[in-house]
């Protein structure tokens, strides 16, 4: 037990976990313990099977409890001798739990600690080894005491089963493990997602997702067909396990090789997941490959011929000894050498040498391609044409911008769809019918500008133009002339408060309006008397709305300043009304305690409440309880840290109605809460 605490590095407490699974007939329960630990004594002193019947023709009943099997643990020495030879499997197993060991006791020497590590260790693995196997085989889970399939399930009931350890707690404590099933439960298995099969030299590497079957499959079988899908054999001796690690992401995907001749014939591949049952699922789609002799031959294009400035033709030859490999050919074309290379032909016969291209860009770099029967793909070098341009580009779009209050412009359009424009120009006039001047010395390569204006001439707006320059210096037209206005730098005349009332519900404030003819909004503030703390907005009442204000947002009963904001559309904001005073009325009643739960727990007999109250005055919570029809009652009285509240005092079939409320230390008490059902 000391090495075991030592070097087990078990950080979760020891459990028992339990699969099920039905075809109707029978139900199946495969478990196992979480730790080596757990597995060395339950191997000693097995578990214990119940089974707890909670519905029956589809209604709740009392719970029914019948024991299945008192004590399930591994066969005997003898009687794994008996089936050892059957597979490697019971090899592994029977040598996992009856292989010798070291024996430790309470008095170790400072030397006997490496025996001790090592002894651990040695369980680790062994714990690994047997849990591995008995997922392999279903008879090698039943051999060692971690399945039990129940023949005596009724269609018409729904069980909770519990697989307990037979441990003795001092030795070692094990939560059971619990499952909840029926009959009826009988759930198809899935195919095996996203399988693919590659072929290159010789070796086919065959790949699925294994991340979308890990609550299904504990393993997979792959199969090749040789007969072009008449028949289908195994690759393999031992299902692959399901290695997926949700904090791995390279574990998403399976991979495996296989080996095969190069005889240009077709292969035929599925792959079928293995559950922790034994049972195999369906056959996912099938992929082909074929064995063939893999493409070599790089592409060379001869020349590239730009025919009257309208079009381009690429010639190029093929290679004699590759020829027949070559499935089909592909033109690739890109405006640099930088950028991604776009397909515009695909699907060329493995006889062409040429090519044109009817709608070339302004520069072109072209790529050919072999592609072979396994799309394999052969990429010849670039090769550049150049078109001569002499057409402007496109006005550009959505030509927009604004002034901020310090005379920033910010200039903003769309992108010009045109592939040769390198850039734009800005044009700025201060007024509309004046001429336009150049603001930029090179052209703006985004599509966004920064420009300043001054705030002290007299003109309240500023007049803009757009074009679009290509890379050979062609401009397009100037766009559309937008107009800014300067923002209003000037703030709004201030108000005065009308009229201030306190209620139990809040301060009701109203006010004279502002004078000024381009007002927004009101801005309402408020902070405490008895505060050196800032001014804190309480909300926004837009022009138009009326000019009263019911505040409602304060949670004490303290005395408030309140003060008023003009704002203009231009954000320019008056200075504040003189404060008045307000406060609210308390009428000792707070507000009700919302975060109130419960919940029945059917084994122990007994109903758990519990709730969270965000106040710090509080003396004393009063649960009140119905019982059925009868009145609600004061049922406990109970002490201000309490949060939660067990009612054992219950029945069976009977409907309990609560209700909790809390008493503050001046007297107030919250409103009741909802009421709660159980």
């Amino acid at each position: 037990m000391l090495g075991t605490n030592s070097y087990a590095q078990e950080d979760t407490p020891s459990a028992i976990m339990v699969r099920s699974k039905t075809d109707g007939e029978s139900i199946k329960l495969r478990w196992a313990p979480s730790n080596p630990s757990l597995w060395w004594f339950t191997n000693q002193y097995g578990y214990k099977l119940e089974r707890v019947t909670l519905y029956r023709d589809g209604k709740s009943i009392q719970p029914e409890t019948k024991v299945l099997a008192d004590t399930l643990k591994p066969l005997s020495v003898e009687e794994w001798a008996e089936v050892i030879h059957d597979s490697n499997l019971f090899g592994v197993a029977a040598q996992s739990i009856y292989g010798e060991d070291v024996t430790m006791d309470n008095n170790l020497s400072q030397v006997d600690m490496v025996t001790v590590i090592n002894t651990v260790k040695e369980r680790e693995m062994r714990f690994a080894f047997a849990l591995s196997a008995a997922d392999q085989s279903i008879r090698v889970a039943e051999y060692s005491g971690l399945y039990y399939e129940d023949h005596s399930a009724n269609s018409n009931e729904t069980y909770l089963y519990r697989v307990i350890s037979n441990v003795p707690n001092h030795l070692e404590m094990a939560a059971p493990g619990v499952v909840v099933t029926g009959l009826a439960e009988v759930k198809n298995l899935p195919k095996v997602q996203e399988v693919q099969a590659q072929y290159r030299n010789g070796m086919v590497e065959v790949s699925w997702n294994q991340e979308l079957s890990v609550f299904n499959y504990i393993g997979f079988w792959i199969e090749r067909s040789d007969d072009k899908g008449k028949s289908f054999h195994k690759i393999h001796s031992n299902p692959i396990v399901n290695t997926f690690d949700e904090t791995k992401i390279s574990t998403r995907y399976l991979v495996k090789m296989d080996s095969v001749p190069l005889n240009y014939q077709t292969y035929k591949y599925r792959v079928l997941g293995v559950d922790a049952f034994g049972d195999i699922g369906p056959s996912s789609r099938v992929v082909t490959i074929k064995a063939s002799k893999e493409l070599t031959a790089i592409p060379i294009i001869q020349e590239v011929v730009n025919e009257d400035n309208k079009q381009v033709r690429i010639e190029w030859e093929l290679p004699k000894d590759q020829r027949n490999l070559i499935h089909h050919q592909e033109i690739y074309r890109a405006s640099s050498a930088e950028d991604q290379y776009i397909p515009i032909a695909k699907n060329l016969s493995n006889k062409s040498t040429h090519y044109t291209d009817v709608a070339p860009l302004q520069s072109n770099y072209y790529k050919l391609a072999y592609v072979d029967s396994s799309n394999q793909i052969s990429y010849s070098l670039p090769y550049m044409v150049t078109m001569v341009d002499s057409i402007p580009p496109q006005i550009p779009v959505d030509f927009r911008g604004k002034v901020d209050r310090e005379g920033k412009v910010t200039l903003q359009w769309t992108e010009s769809p045109d592939l040769d424009v390198a850039g734009y120009s800005i044009f700025r006039a201060n007024k509309k019918h004046e001429e336009f001047v150049l603001r930029n010395g090179k052209v703006v390569t985004t599509t966004y500008y920064l420009d300043s204006v001054s705030m002290k001439t007299l003109n309240s707006d500023i007049y803009y133009q757009i074009a679009a320059v290509d890379k050979v210096g062609n401009m397009s037209d100037k766009s559309s002339i937008i107009q800014l206005a300067k923002p209003d730098l000037i703030p709004p005349a201030p108000t005065t408060f009308k009229d201030v009332k306190s209620t139990s519900d809040g301060v009701s404030l109203t006010w004279y309006k502002s004078s000024s003819n381009d007002v927004a909004v009101y801005a309402l503030y408020r902070k405490k008397v008895e505060s050196s703390e800032n001014w804190s907005l309480v909300g926004v009442r837009p022009i138009g709305d009326s000019l009263l204000w019911n505040d409602q947002s304060m949670a004490d009963f303290e005395s408030y300043y309140y003060t008023l904001v003009v704002m203009d559309r231009a954000k320019n904001e008056s200075t504040p009304a003189k404060p008045v005073r307000g406060k609210r009325i308390d009428n000792k009643i707070r507000a009700a305690i919302s975060q109130f739960s419960g919940k029945l727990d059917l084994m122990q007999k007994e109903i758990r409440l519990w709730w969270a109250y965000d106040r710090k005055d509080v003396v004393k919570y009063m649960l009140y309880r119905q019982v059925g029809d009868g009145n609600l009652r004061l049922y406990k009285e109970l002490s201000p840290v309490d949060t939660e509240f067990i009612d054992s005092a219950i029945q069976t079939g009977v409907i309990y109605n609560y209700r909790i409320r809390a008493v503050m230390l001046d007297g107030a008490q919250s409103e009741f809460s909802k009421i709660l059902q159980i």
